[in-house]
């Protein structure tokens, strides 16, 4: 029954893979790329098409996943049906071992004892006939019981096997039974997600931006940058235990679109000595936390590096995790560029620039996939 029912596993898991491809088949041929110059056309660099390929990135390491996980479940069905007949054909080999001790512990009845029974109805025979001889014609033949055979010798008794008491049978132990894993089992890198563990986030720099916005005499302006590498090792579920993060953007690639002011910005920044700005995390103050919803808020302290200087600093956020399983980091506070001896742009007191400029970030991460061990 069991060998009959991996087989149907194995026929419906493959018959669930062709129906899949079957899909994807059908989709390709339906499919048209069209490429556009015009306006109207969605850019290949807009943030729905860069989450869509993000998305299909995770998608594709489970499909990686699901090809590993089958060949190893493959194996693992072969090994548990090897290990299925010989466990069966060992518990049979125990079984007619404890037949063949049972029969052998049993005695046969004694060939002496009919021969005593014998011998008993041959002695009352003999008596009878010398009784009847020894009476007048036509006298009846008194019955006397005849007495029991005295017992036997010593020679005949030794004949006699002693009785033999069976013995009893020892208990088959049976055979230990391993956990086995179902074969319809898959782990996939998408599905390993909790909120209330300790993991590894990996920064997604195309669905990320940090910048700043500014406020002159003349106009507003804000300045991002997508350049972006970061990492942040935390659990969700106590985010005050211990969290750490570092992130880092290229300071030369902030822009604003307006080029001479993009080429003072730098200047300013000093990004030919100074090319990083970094935040490092030190510590995270909870505000809210909502398991259920997988969202926090609160503070994260933590020390920023720009131009060369650090400072502490602290940034109010909102953390959450969206449906593609990404979490989501959004936070903003002002800042001081005199704090980190960053000149502030005024062109002969005419257009100038406020000092506190509101730094923000919109970060996505992905979790790292767990390591084995």
């Amino acid at each position: 029954m069991k060998r009959a029912l991996s087989f149907v596993g194995v026929g419906a898991l493959l018959g669930w893979t062709g129906l899949g491809l079957f899909a994807w088949a059908n989709v390709a041929e339906r499919v048209t790329v069209v490429s556009s110059d015009s306006p109207d056309a969605t850019p290949a660099d807009s943030p729905a098409v860069l989450a869509l390929a993000d998305e299909v990135n995770a998608l594709h390491q489970d499909v990686r996943a699901l090809a590993s996980g089958f060949g190893e479940n493959l194996t693992a069905l072969h090994d548990a049906l090897a290990s299925s007949i010989d466990e069966h054909a060992a518990s049979m080999e125990l079984r007619m071992a404890a037949l063949r001790d049972e029969v052998g512990s049993r005695p046969d009845n004694s060939p002496l004892d009919g021969l005593a029974d014998l011998r008993r109805e041959l002695a009352q025979l003999r008596l009878s006939l010398e009784r009847t001889s020894a009476l007048p014609a036509g006298q009846p033949v008194p019955t006397t019981p005849v007495a029991d055979e005295p017992a036997p010798t010593a020679e005949v008794a030794a004949l006699e096997p002693a009785p033999v008491e069976p013995t009893p049978a020892e208990p088959i132990a049976a055979p230990e039974k391993k956990a086995k894993k179902s074969f319809l089992a898959f782990k996939l890198p998408s599905d390993e997600f909790r909120f209330d563990e300790r993991r590894t986030w990996a920064l997604v720099p195309n669905l990320s931006r940090v910048g700043f916005d500014a406020k002159t005499t003349l106009h507003d302006f804000t300045a991002t940058t997508s350049t972006l590498t970061g990492e942040l090792e935390v659990d969700l579920s106590r985010p005050d235990d211990a969290p750490r993060a570092r992130l880092v953007a290229q300071a030369k690639t902030l822009v604003s679109g307006n080029g001479d002011r993009d080429e003072q910005m730098r200047e300013h920044l000093a990004v030919e000595e100074h090319a990083e700005i970094v935040f490092e995390l030190a510590s995270f103050v909870p505000a809210e936390l909502d398991l259920a919803a997988m969202k926090a808020s609160g503070k994260a302290r933590g020390k920023m590096t720009i131009r060369g200087v650090t400072q502490e600093v602290e940034m109010p956020v909102q953390v959450a995790v969206d449906d593609a399983r990404r979490l989501c980091v959004e936070g903003e506070m002002m800042l001081d560029l005199e704090r980190f001896s960053v000149p502030v742009p005024n062109k002969l007191g005419l257009i100038s620039m406020d000092k506190d400029v509101k730094v923000w970030i919109s970060l996505r991460l992905r979790a790292n996939p767990k390591t084995e061990g």
